[in-house]
């Protein structure tokens, strides 16, 4: 077995941040529940930041005052899917707001939370 060259590294970086690759992103509750799902192309909460760095970030803000956000609510995971009804994550994080807390509860439609989903991929 070998491993990939720099070209291939590239393709694997590029599609993670990609709308065919890991395109949405479901924030779980601390109960194991799914808050919400969010397609990162098509939804201005959502940005990936520069796929040819590493590790690679994907960026979500999101309120309490959002249609697809119940409060009071404490999120504790984030997971990459690869579309909008798949059931397995290709990728899990702890969450984490954009201070590096665990804690991430949103209380009421006054409350934004600022979460950080951070892939890091192989390099040569």
């Amino acid at each position: 077995m070998s491993d990939f060259n720099t070209a291939g590294y590239d393709d694997l970086r590029d599609y993670v941040s990609s709308a065919s690759g890991w395109s949405h992103i479901a924030l779980v509750d601390d109960t194991g529940t799914e808050e919400t799902r969010i397609d990162i192309a098509n939804d201005s909460r959502a940005s990936w930041g520069d796929a040819s760095s590493n590790p690679v970030t994907l960026t979500v803000t999101i309120s309490g005052s959002d249609g697809d956000i119940s409060t009071p609510v404490e999120l504790s995971t984030s997971e990459l899917h690869t579309g909008s009804g798949t059931t397995t994550p290709a990728h899990g994080d702890n969450l984490q707001d954009a201070n590096g807390n665990d804690a991430n509860a949103i209380v009421g439609s006054g409350d934004d939370l600022t979460v950080e989903h951070t892939v890091e991929l192989p390099q040569v």
